[in-house]
């Protein structure tokens, strides 16, 4: 079985202000918060993201209805394979595994005629 891979996104969210030049301003969605303020004649602002409030992104599992008899219907997880292209060095370890494959083959099967060939001089 392989691993299924969700791409999780947030949801988009737009959050819009305006206020007096001499008060601040507070912002905040699901994933950040803002603070600007003037002071001085300079504008001052900070921005964080809530690290420590987990966000519930909804996600869809491909699932596929079995009927096991004529009263009883489950429900079960639909596996989604994603093609992805081996690297080089991937594609040098599997030719040879392979190869090495091939030579324990040949080994055993030299060795048996070997051995089957002394059976038959004794």
């Amino acid at each position: 079985m392989r691993d299924t891979l969700y791409a999780l996104r947030l949801p988009d969210e737009r959050v819009r202000n305006s206020v007096q030049q001499d008060d601040s301003s507070f912002l905040e969605t699901a994933a950040a918060w803002s603070r600007a303020w003037v002071e001085d004649g300079r504008l001052h602002h900070e921005l964080g993201h809530k690290s420590r409030e987990p966000i519930l992104v909804p996600i869809q599992i491909p699932e596929r209805r079995v009927t096991v008899d004529s009263t009883h219907t489950e429900l079960v997880r639909v596996p989604v394979y994603v093609k992805k292209k081996l690297s080089w060095w991937q594609q040098t370890v599997m030719g040879a595994g392979y190869i090495s494959l091939l030579a324990l083959v040949m080994l055993v099967v030299v060795k048996a005629l070997k051995w089957r060939k002394k059976l038959k001089l004794l």
